[in-house]
């Protein structure tokens, strides 16, 4: 995707394997597209319905036999439960939105529960995240990791400002806007 957090997600692949290390990336998307000139291997499979999507996951890890693998978002269930039966070392879920985006049900959360057991690492974008991590979804205080996402900014295409902005206030409020959605608390 074009967005900060596939950048992140791609810096983290390419120094990994830019460092010795076997990198694969699985993914389903509605609109699959291979991107190029990438140091790592990317597999991109046609997004179907959750069964067949599940089912993909699980013979990439049946396939591939990862010691590690870091998942996110509709990946995190399968990546988890699929890890453990198959003996994956390192299974790690990466948790990007708080309660209030996602607007879960006490179903969904319970189901959450369950899988983040599962878990040997969550990782979780903010000290909010990892304090909702603990105590709506119950994972171990030992078992979260805080570690925000970032991007270089210096790879962000900008053209020079020519005005100088002077503001008289003393206390200045800069906005950092995501995806324009009504979660996002964005007026």
């Amino acid at each position: 995707n074009q967005g900060f957090l596939s950048a992140f997600f791609t810096e983290i692949c390419e120094m990994l394997s830019c460092s010795g290390h076997e990198v694969k990336v699985f993914c389903v998307k509605r609109f699959p597209h291979q991107p190029e000139n990438m140091p790592f291997d990317i597999e991109i499979k046609q997004r179907r319905s959750i069964l067949r999507d599940y089912w993909e996951i699980f013979k990439m890890f049946y396939r591939e036999r990862p010691d590690v693998v870091i998942s996110n978002f509709r990946y995190v269930n399968p990546s988890l439960f699929f890890g453990k039966i198959l003996g994956v070392n390192n299974n790690l879920a990466w948790f990007h939105s708080l309660n209030e985006q996602m607007q879960p049900t006490r179903l969904k959360i319970h189901i959450k529960r369950l899988f983040l057991k599962l878990a040997d690492c969550v990782i979780a974008n903010s000290t909010l995240t990892a304090v909702q991590l603990y105590e709506i979804y119950g994972v171990k205080k030992k078992k979260i990791e805080t570690l925000p996402f970032w991007s270089n900014i210096d790879n962000q295409i900008s053209e020079p400002q020519s005005k100088t902005l002077f503001l008289d206030k003393k206390n200045i409020v800069l906005g950092c806007p995501g995806r324009m959605v009504a979660h996002k608390n964005q007026k």
